[in-house]
């Protein structure tokens, strides 16, 4: 499945290659030559799809690629398969990009798949997706700490709904029984408890508001805490307003691309992504989604991913998950 974003061509193609690097800063470097993929590992329901579209019709705005960009869907084995295509199958490719998301470190982890972050190179992180504990509007917990309470008070009674057992909700599950000494009950569902939760079925989840935002601003469900600061929903505490500091995950969202790559490709891209995000569209798209600019590139994001494969090792192996 295709998404096509063609960029408006100059009838001179030289004129408009000018034009395209000189928008760019690369008036002497590398420019695409063909048409860019940006892949997604899940479908147009998904934040990861929401958001490589985000970024794709903002490069068409903006004229950023000569050639145009598409935005292709490459889905299944949890994302296995996009990977094996930009990273195996195009190693090399310039023109093949991902979207760069946390289950794509972590489902090979989980998986022991080969087909891992060593085959690729970071371009740039764009923006943190924060996670929210959220509950039904009628739910009794007025506060976080109300929803502590109980589940100190009632152990293995309160509900906490998400992901599959492996994905980050059900790690940060987790994280928090041992940080504040609870004993909760996670049971995973394929739509991550959303249903379940505005059925009141179960007590809470914690995830992104970019799925909950909408049922929030229509008063059946509610924010307790938040992971960080949410600009919709100034009222909302965040996690460090409480005094509480542990680890939750955040869902970052960025591009990366095969490791075999050039330099002076990265670098169109990090120059060119780096207007996206500053563009007047894509913050208007972050900010009503609840995200937070974060902007990440070179040997920092390189940094940041290898941190993370350490980090979600770890909690995976203490958690059993692997060995």
């Amino acid at each position: 499945m295709r998404t096509n974003y063609r960029a408006i061509r100059s009838i001179v193609i030289g004129a408009s290659m000018v034009a395209a690097s000189v928008a760019t800063g690369h008036a002497q470097g590398w420019v695409p030559t063909e048409e860019v993929e940006i892949v997604s590992h899940t479908g147009t329901t998904s934040s990861t799809w929401t958001n490589a579209d985000a970024i794709a019709k903002v490069v068409k705005e903006l004229d950023l690629f000569p050639e145009g960009v598409t935005v292709t869907i490459v889905d299944g084995a949890q994302g296995a398969k996009a990977r094996t295509y930009v990273g195996k199958d195009n190693a090399g490719n310039p023109h093949k990009l991902q979207m760069m998301v946390p289950t794509q470190i972590q489902n090979p982890i989980l998986a022991r798949s080969d087909i891992d972050r060593k085959l690729f190179r970071g371009i740039a992180m764009l923006l943190i997706t924060p996670k929210a504990i959220t509950v039904n509007a009628d739910s009794p917990y007025k506060t976080f700490d109300d929803l502590l309470k109980a589940a100190k008070d009632n152990p293995g009674k309160v509900i906490h709904g998400g992901g599959d057992l492996g994905s980050t909700s059900s790690m940060v599950s987790k994280i928090m029984e041992d940080y504040f000494k609870i004993d909760v009950t996670y049971t995973p569902f394929e739509d991550q408890g959303v249903v379940q939760l505005l059925g009141g079925h179960i007590d809470y989840i914690f995830a992104q508001p970019e799925i909950t935002g909408k049922f929030v601003k229509a008063g059946k469900m509610r924010y307790l805490v938040s992971s960080q600061k949410l600009e919709e929903y100034p009222d909302v505490p965040t996690l460090a307003d409480l005094g509480y500091t542990f680890e939750v995950f955040d869902s970052y969202r960025g591009v990366w691309t095969s490791k075999d790559v050039p330099d002076e490709a990265v670098a169109f891209y990090v120059d060119a992504l780096k207007k996206v995000s500053e563009s007047d569209s894509f913050k208007e798209y972050m900010r009503l989604n609840s995200m937070s600019p974060q902007w990440l590139s070179g040997p920092e994001l390189e940094a940041r991913l290898d941190k993370e494969v350490e980090t979600f090792t770890k909690v995976a192996t203490d958690m059993g998950l692997i060995k």
